[in-house]
């Protein structure tokens, strides 16, 4: 079943309200579905001060999409006659029907004759059912002379791109309205864009929505601008709206291996309940960062979605290590003449010897791994 709303701008249309009625935005009961409306606009001519009338319904649909970011107008090239499956009076359907979005002039109502200081007209047809908009046209009467200005409404002409945005706010799904200086009130004469009133009636029907980021990834260890050295953590997470399939890891821009992933991050699944499998996002392993030279490095974990696409969290930290990569258990390790002094997270032991090497080694305590690390050698 298909609904049929018919939304007018007029001239000489008088109304009478009750003493107690608001002044505030009305809504027509639908809604796009998509909070997307295109409209193929392929109007022929220009105003007399120049300006071709498509750029100026293009402009119209840009005061609307510029102060309501929940809903957006687009606009093709594709023409589609506003009157498409319509019966003429005559019982002739003159315009194939094609259920696309148009607009232009016509010097009827679709067949029928304007009604007296009939600006404009928008139909809204909809599913009767869900009340979703499936198909509107804006139609503008030729018999009226058009321009577009600023300012008062002249003698000579209407305002082309006003009316145009009045419109606009009925194919969007508002309804006429008793404040004067609304763009929605019935005359269409005092605003030349949307006011206050009319602004809050479409953020009303289309709240804006919080657009998830399709692949979020965060590495936390190595932790970004600190020192590392020995085996530690190399770890992080990653999400994505379409599911995670691989996270892969590049050092100093190389690609290295891919790392283990799908491990439990009830935390991240706490904050990220929309994307799927949140629970499990994690990715950890032990990494010998003593394999790097001593200096700065950098590692990205760059993780993909189903779809191909991919998104990078990196981590510029400094190396330490000792005289060799590796200190086997067969090494000597002897810290009885060390001295040990400590202040705040950090401990310094002094006079260290490891494989016949002294040294004065600083240790830092890091809460990401649970545990000090060293994070300077002498």
């Amino acid at each position: 079943m298909i609904s049929v709303q018919r939304c007018l701008a007029t001239l000489t249309i008088t109304l009478v309200f009750s003493a107690s009625t608001a002044s505030a935005f009305e809504v027509s009961g639908f809604r796009w579905i998509d909070s997307l409306a295109v409209i193929g606009v392929d109007i022929d001519g220009t105003s007399p001060s120049g300006g071709t009338w498509d750029a100026e319904f293009i402009d119209a649909t840009n005061l609307w999409n510029d102060v309501v970011p929940g809903f957006r107008f687009e606009t093709s090239d594709q023409h589609s006659n506003p009157c498409a499956g319509f019966f003429f009076p005559d019982g002739t359907i003159p315009f194939p029907e094609d259920y696309r979005q148009g607009v232009g002039f016509s010097p009827t109502d679709c067949g029928l004759s304007w009604g007296g200081g009939t600006l404009a007209i928008t139909y809204i047809f909809t599913d009767g059912i869900t009340g979703g908009a499936i198909d509107a046209d804006i139609i503008f009467n030729s018999n009226i002379a058009w321009d577009v200005y600023s300012g008062p409404i002249q003698n000579e002409y209407v305002d082309f791109r006003r009316v145009a945005a009045h419109e606009l706010g009925h194919f969007a799904g508002l309804n006429h309205v008793v404040d004067g200086q609304a763009l929605m009130h019935p005359w269409a004469l005092s605003a030349e864009k949307p006011t206050a009133d009319d602004i809050a009636g479409l953020n009303a029907l289309y709240p804006e929505e919080t657009v998830l980021e399709p692949i979020r990834v965060s590495l936390e260890e190595p932790v970004d601008n600190l020192v590392h050295g020995g085996i530690g953590n190399l770890r992080g997470w990653a999400v994505a709206t379409t599911g995670v399939v691989k996270v892969e890891i590049y050092i100093d821009g190389e690609y290295m291996f891919d790392a283990p992933f799908g491990g439990d991050r009830t935390d991240v699944g706490g904050q990220f309940p929309d994307f799927p499998d949140a629970e499990q996002s994690g990715f950890s392993l032990a990494y010998g960062y003593s394999n790097l030279s001593t200096g700065t490095h950098t590692i990205t974990a760059r993780a993909f979605d189903k779809l191909g696409d991919f998104k990078d969290s990196s981590s510029t930290f400094s190396i330490v290590s000792f005289h060799k990569d590796f200190i086997p258990s067969t090494d000597t390790i002897e810290t009885g003449q060390a001295v040990m002094t400590s202040g705040g997270d950090e401990i310094l032991l002094k006079n260290v010897t490891i494989d016949g090497h002294p040294y004065d080694l600083t240790l830092k305590w890091r809460t990401a791994e649970q545990g000090f690390e060293i994070i300077e050698i002498r």
